[in-house]
């Protein structure tokens, strides 16, 4: 969920591609020793663990890892908890404590800014069930959702040119509302006028300034009962990606010449089952069939397309994996649920 990485990869490989095509369309030297690393974290066995080209890191004294970021000297910095109560970053496997609490915690995700400040988003739960949206910076803590709220969560953090945008949402008066916050000023966002609650997971700004945002709605469904209905939304206005009929979730967002976004969806509701998914702009690719799965990040290197999460096997295990370009990977060993939740690709030569 390290979006200025993404975008970062993306342009120097157009450049790359361009500077070294040839009318024979034959690779060049440089293409051919290009090294390409692909970093993930995630969960396995209540251990926080770092993959790094499938080969497995056990982060001391976490029990999960939610996102990663790698800063331009190549420090590694990856947030996640400690059962719960403890809130924690690594830096180059290093553990940091930022907060404990009594009851529970939440951290969703990272980032580093150019001066070196650390920002990591997640949430605060109560001991009467309520919960607040919480970015700390370097520590301190502040929280987002204001005092009438009894719910809330701070999902993704995006940075450009010293401007703080928080992806969230926030419950008020019994209705949870897609939100996002801009150098703490709250922007509520709109959603469809048969729709009833909505969440904002992912958000990512362009060079131009524009806003996408991705998450759901709650929206009746063709069928019985309340549907989750997949959306994005570019600055205020809102695009619907499904119809309701089955709970479909958005939960990354990151826009190059085209709109990527990972999800799930809904297709077994007696079992709770869901397929792994990814939308380029509004066109759905499904990567799962019959087995429970999600994808929980999305990285575009060039013209390659990742995604990160996790797939039931056959004995009923949870793999974590990822897939390029509709292509799945096992990084786990089977022996154990592990479940990956975020993805960094970096290319040198």
């Amino acid at each position: 969920m390290k979006k200025i990485n993404k975008i970062a990869v993306y342009f120097f490989s157009v450049l790359l591609v361009v500077a070294c095509s040839k009318d024979d369309d034959e690779p060049s030297d440089d293409t051919l020793n290009t090294t390409v690393d692909i970093h993930i974290v995630g969960t396995q066995d209540n251990k926080a663990v770092y993959w790094k080209n499938s080969e497995k890191t056990i982060l001391p004294d976490g029990s999960s890892a939610n996102a990663i970021f790698i800063a331009d000297n190549g420090d590694i910095y990856i947030a996640g908890e400690n059962n719960a109560t403890e809130a924690v970053y690594w830096k180059n496997g290093i553990k940091n404590s930022i907060s404990i609490v009594d009851y529970n915690i939440g951290i969703n995700d990272i980032w580093v800014a150019e001066n070196g400040d650390i920002h990591i988003v997640g949430y605060e739960q109560y001991a009467n069930f309520n919960s607040a949206a919480i970015h700390w910076k370097n520590g301190i803590k502040t929280v987002l959702t204001n005092s009438n709220s009894t719910g809330g969560s701070a999902t993704e953090i995006f940075i450009k040119n010293n401007t703080v945008y928080i992806a969230g949402t926030e419950t008020e008066n019994g209705l949870r509302r897609a939100v996002y916050w801009k150098n703490g000023a709250k922007v509520v966002l709109p959603i469809s006028t048969n729709a009833m609650r909505s969440s904002c997971n992912s958000i990512y700004v362009t060079d131009d300034d524009d806003i996408y945002t991705g998450g759901h709605e709650d929206e009746p469904g063709l069928g019985s009962g309340i549907g989750q209905a997949a959306c994005y939304w570019k600055n205020n206005d809102q695009v619907v990606l499904t119809d309701g009929s089955k709970d479909t979730f958005i939960s990354d967002i990151i826009v190059t010449d085209k709109i990527y976004m990972s999800g799930f969806e809904l297709f077994d509701f007696s079992a709770n089952s869901y397929n792994a998914l990814y939308f380029e702009n509004t066109t759905k690719f499904t990567l799962t069939t019959g087995q429970d799965a999600a994808t929980r990040a999305t990285y575009v290197s060039g013209n390659d397309v990742y995604v990160v999460g996790y797939e039931e096997n056959s004995n009923g295990i949870y793999d974590a994996c990822y897939w390029e370009n509709g292509i799945k990977t096992v990084i786990s060993d089977g022996n154990s649920n592990a479940f990956a939740q975020d993805i960094i690709v970096k290319t040198s030569n």
